[in-house]
């Protein structure tokens, strides 16, 4: 008797025990879950396709937006405003930041499933070596240079070697701006290097004392020394005035499908986070 008494208190206390146990099932196996609610418990990967030219800017302001997000995560990726565009109507972007020439930014984006909205205007710099004895040069000179009429610095009364000119890829914005505003269409030499991101330039003009380029301002770092153009500085009031011409248009574009973070993300850059953060890069608000 005493024998079945224990048994039966052994059976009890083993069905209590498995009967407080918790089950744990898998967020995406739960009922009742929204995708919201998924989202705000796993976190998400935003991913942002961006410009070459925009990619410094579009790094610090990430970086300042997940300070404000800790449970979100981010991938940049890197292409050109072709490619950049391509990924975020594909989906396989949340948010793409590219590049557009001053004249197309009325309309800004012909896709109506796209949201755009113009994010800062990025003044193209012109770059050479620090011992460049050049502080300001003109656009005739910038043309006649291009176009391989100058075989050596000495016939600017700047130094003396012959001069590495480098530009961006055939159809990019920044080479079409360049075009535009400093060749007016005449032809660049074929003597010139032909660089697709503003980072490479960077890096060739900073170990090449002959060298020159143009870049996005953001790029800039003490390797490389900034000229004015026809005497004027790329400030940012002589940017958003035009008397410094040579600008590019950085507009961001929300893909229909992003998560409602990359819309914050968006938010973020075009409000007072994002204008204080391109006023630290730039040196005043632009």
């Amino acid at each position: 008797m005493r024998g079945a008494l224990r048994l039966a208190v052994l059976l009890v206390s083993v069905w209590a025990l498995v009967a407080c146990q918790t089950v744990l099932v898998p967020l995406d196996q739960q009922q009742g879950l929204s995708e919201g609610d998924l989202e705000a418990a796993e976190g998400r990967l935003i991913r942002v396709a961006v410009c070459w030219p925009a990619e410094p800017l579009m790094a610090s302001l990430v970086d300042a937006y997940s300070a404000t997000a800790p449970r979100a995560s981010f991938e940049l990726l890197p292409t050109s405003s072709a490619e950049a565009r391509s990924l975020v109507l594909s989906g396989q972007a949340d948010l793409a930041v590219v590049a557009r020439v001053d004249d197309d930014t009325l309309s800004l984006e012909s896709d109506p499933s796209l949201t755009a909205r113009q994010l800062a205007f990025d003044p193209l710099v012109i770059v050479v070596h620090p011992e460049l004895p050049l502080g300001d040069i003109s656009r005739e000179q910038l043309q006649a240079l291009y176009g391989g009429y100058y075989l050596d610095w000495s016939e600017l009364s700047q130094g003396e070697g012959r001069p590495e000119f480098l530009m961006r890829e055939a159809g990019s914005v920044p080479h079409n701006v360049w075009q535009d505003v400093i060749m007016d269409q005449a032809e660049v030499s074929t003597a010139a290097l032909v660089v697709p991101y503003d980072s490479g330039i960077v890096s060739y003009v900073g170990s090449h004392p002959q060298a020159i380029g143009y870049v996005s301002l953001g790029h800039v770092d003490d390797t490389v020394r900034v000229l004015a153009l026809d005497g004027i500085q790329p400030l940012p009031d002589n940017v958003r005035s035009g008397d410094y011409p040579l600008r590019i248009a950085l507009v961001m574009l929300l893909s229909p499908t992003a998560s409602s973070e990359a819309g914050r993300l968006m938010s973020f850059c075009l409000g007072s986070g994002g204008r204080q953060v391109l006023g630290e890069r730039y040196g005043m608000d632009w």
